[in-house]
């Protein structure tokens, strides 16, 4: 499953979107209302959104990111010996 995102454009929230969502100013209610409202009416961009997610989704998992680390201790490891 995945989902639309309306993010404020703060902090790390813009480096978690990609073609899955929006950035906003925090605190602009009317912007997220208006947002929201786009993407309810056009069913396109919210599918494409939510594509977008599963996606990248997939950079998230599990077994995926503990080989990362291993890869980077090994990195780190091997660094330190030679």
């Amino acid at each position: 499953m995945g989902l639309a995102l309306l993010l404020p454009n703060k902090g790390s929230c813009p480096d978690m979107i990609r073609g899955n969502g929006f950035l906003l100013e925090p605190g602009d209610l009317d912007g997220y209302t208006t947002r929201l409202e786009s993407l309810l009416r056009d069913k396109k961009s919210l599918a494409e959104c939510k594509s977008n997610s599963r996606r990248l989704s997939a950079d998230f998992d599990i077994a995926k990111i503990i080989n990362a680390y291993e890869q980077l201790f090994q990195d780190v490891l091997r660094q330190k010996v030679s």
